[in-house]
């Protein structure tokens, strides 16, 4: 008799705000926990922290005063500004990027100049970016993303006979895109 008098019970408004409550706490559980692992890349602009790769056969090369600054808008257009200009020059848009460990590996040609852990920071890579740019030399962009948030970019050439990476920069965020990083003038390339 008591099971019936349970099924019989009356009071739907209380088991609707029982259940409205459940479902808000879930998803705000879920909203929590999942916070920090959807970092994006875009929307943001960078300096150079660290050049972890630069190719020996170059003569022409970047100390930490000289690197270039990046910067990402929020539609993946890569943009670059050279520490002796104001303006900002649009590089390419960047598009996910499917690479092999082997593959990229032989982008990078000995001799090199470069820190001994370039290649373990490659091994945490989460998502690869390229962006093309429409230049004689092919230049493209690789924005590499890591497991622990850390972004890599590397400047390279997509040449037939010689495809390889001519410098990998550890990149560190200075700002969001649309504050100060633009106050100069941008200089689009059209694709």
């Amino acid at each position: 008799m008591r099971i019936k008098n349970v099924f019989n019970y009356k009071k739907p408004k209380f088991w609707i705000v029982l259940f409205s409550v459940i479902i808000v706490a879930a998803v705000g559980i879920g909203l929590a926990t999942n916070h920090g692992s959807t970092a994006s890349i875009n929307g943001q602009s960078y300096r150079v922290k660290e050049i972890i790769y630069e190719a020996g056969m170059y003569s022409f090369t970047y100390a930490m005063d000289t690197a270039p600054q990046f910067s990402i808008s929020s539609d993946y257009s890569l943009y670059s500004k050279q520490v002796t200009e104001e303006d900002w020059d649009q590089e390419g848009v960047l598009y996910p990027y499917e690479i092999s460990r082997q593959e990229l590996d032989t982008l990078f040609v000995p001799p090199s100049v470069s820190s001994n852990n370039f290649h373990k920071a490659i091994d945490q890579a989460k998502l690869i970016y390229r962006a093309d740019k429409n230049d004689d030399i092919k230049t493209f962009y690789l924005v590499i993303q890591l497991r622990n948030g850390e972004v890599l970019l590397a400047v390279g050439y997509d040449n037939q006979d010689f495809r390889h990476i001519r410098w990998m920069f550890r990149l560190d965020k200075i700002n969001d895109f649309h504050h100060e990083t633009f106050a100069g003038n941008l200089n689009t390339v059209h694709m």
